[in-house]
């Protein structure tokens, strides 16, 4: 049977986890929450080994991904009629064994790993039996809210018996350090940040102003990334009964925020709010609301420097879709407006201000974390790759080349739907954030959301209005 064949079997058809899309996406993820599960309790020269091996790993995926883009995630998901499972209703679909496995694998391995060992075997334990009668009732659909209500009690109870000042990260200490400043009426930016860490105070406004009402209220940070994460599911909820397999797709979400980068940043890091946004934004080009789009592409550019590669690939799309120049000119504004109203206030030029905070900074967080915890061959990242076979010169050209190319692609389409467009933002984005100066396991999270939304994105092209 040639591999035509076998891909039209219809066992396999029904199996959502076995379209390309999907199996492309589930890898990379594999790739990311295994490494970063598996090395912290390995010996130093082996942890060494494992990252390097998957770095390598990385490598041959991206470059895969980029080879066959328009195969795996330009092309719209459609339907297979008459695959879907018993339990699919009309707006069916409803998930297989894979889907329920899939969430189930991630979050052991996610308590594993994480807890210490009696305490995880005994959770497991009761996590793995209570599937077991799920499953064998064949009741896939609550095996599925289950599972996501086990990680949101889980996520709970980690926030309200940890501390932010005993993780060992200060992410969330800068952060309401800078709230605190900004409430006794000063700039942060000016500011003797050296009590809180040893690093540079490199946060753009809206990533810490976002935390300012728990702050003024004195509650847990982290409840905002509590609802961020509920606020990631509920836009997916909102898409549901558009996308053709939603169940697979609330399977790959599960094992999306159970994975290891995703994880810690609920109770230790600051970004979920920064992925609800970068969901908001892609959910928005999906549905075709433009304005909606352009108000929260200002908003991310405010908050994290990572966001220029949306910036400049959603701006090439704009102009190579031929639309009105008015409507172009609109939306620029609307972008640049939010963005500003948000950074002037803090700001003293605006010209210093991006020297520092997008050059200056960045580059000198780079060399402070290879100094301290020699980043470029303790993570996975296609710059351990080139440290590694004395090719880091090739890593600024690189970099630039992967940019250069997402615009091309995009710049030689006359009409990318807004999926492929997604699709773009996120390997152009991995590929970038790969090679970077600093790379921390949770960045690569920002790269898997857009996928998500590319490879889970609802039916049908709704047009586009800047209303």
């Amino acid at each position: 049977m040639s591999l035509r064949d076998r891909l039209q079997d219809p066992r396999l058809r029904r199996c959502g986890l076995c379209r390309p899309p999907v199996l492309a996406l589930v890898v990379l993820l594999g790739l990311l929450h295994g490494a970063y599960s598996l090395t912290p309790d390995l010996a130093p020269a082996l942890r060494q080994r494992a990252f390097l091996a998957g770095s390598v790993l990385l490598a041959v995926l991206l470059a895969g991904y980029w080879v066959f883009w328009r195969q795996l995630f330009a092309a719209s998901p459609r339907p297979v009629e008459g695959s879907g499972p018993a339990e699919g209703g009309a707006a069916g679909w409803g998930p297989d064994y894979a889907d329920a496995g899939l969430a189930i694998l991630m979050i052991v391995s996610a308590a594993y790993f994480s807890l210490p060992n009696r305490l995880a075997l005994a959770l497991i334990a009761a996590f793995v039996l209570g599937h077991a009668v799920l499953l064998g009732l064949g009741r896939l659909r609550v095996s599925l809210v289950a599972s996501g209500a086990v990680l949101l009690v889980a996520f709970a109870i980690v926030v309200a018996r940890t501390s932010i000042f005993h993780l060992g990260a200060d992410m969330l200490p800068v952060t309401a350090w800078a709230d605190r400043v900004f409430l006794h009426g000063l700039n942060p930016y000016f500011e003797d940040y050296t009590s809180v860490t040893p690093g540079p105070f490199y946060y753009l406004p809206l990533q810490w102003l976002i935390y300012l009402p728990f702050v003024a209220l004195h509650l847990d940070l982290r409840l905002l990334n509590l609802a961020s994460l509920l606020g990631v599911v509920g836009l997916y909820a909102w898409l549901w009964r558009d996308i053709p397999r939603p169940w697979t797709g609330f399977a790959v979400l599960l094992a999306v925020i159970a994975s290891r980068p995703a994880t810690e940043m609920v109770y230790q890091g600051e970004v979920w709010p920064l992925w609800f946004l970068v969901s908001a934004f892609a959910v928005a080009l999906l549905r075709g609301r433009l304005v909606v789009a352009a108000v929260l592409l200002g908003l991310l550019l405010a908050c994290s420097q990572t966001t220029l590669v949306l910036a400049a690939l959603l701006a090439v799309r704009q102009l190579r879709a031929g639309r009105p120049w008015r409507e172009t000119a609109l939306l620029g504004g609307i972008v640049v407006v939010v963005y500003a109203a948000i950074v002037f206030p803090f700001a003293r030029g605006i010209g210093a201000f991006i020297d520092q905070n997008y050059i200056v900074l960045p580059h000198l967080a780079g060399i402070m974390s290879e100094r301290t915890y020699h980043n470029a061959t303790t993570q996975v990242s296609l710059l351990n790759v080139l440290t590694r076979t004395g090719l880091i010169g090739l890593r600024g050209p690189l970099q630039f080349a992967i940019g250069v190319t997402g615009i091309a692609v995009l710049a030689l389409r006359p009409r990318t739907t807004a999926a492929a467009f997604l699709a773009v933002c996120a390997l152009t984005y991995l590929v970038a954030i790969g090679l970077n100066v600093q790379v921390w396991k949770y960045y690569y999270i920002q790269g898997v959301v857009l996928l998500f939304w590319s490879v889970f994105a609802p039916v049908g092209a709704p047009r586009e209005t800047i209303r």
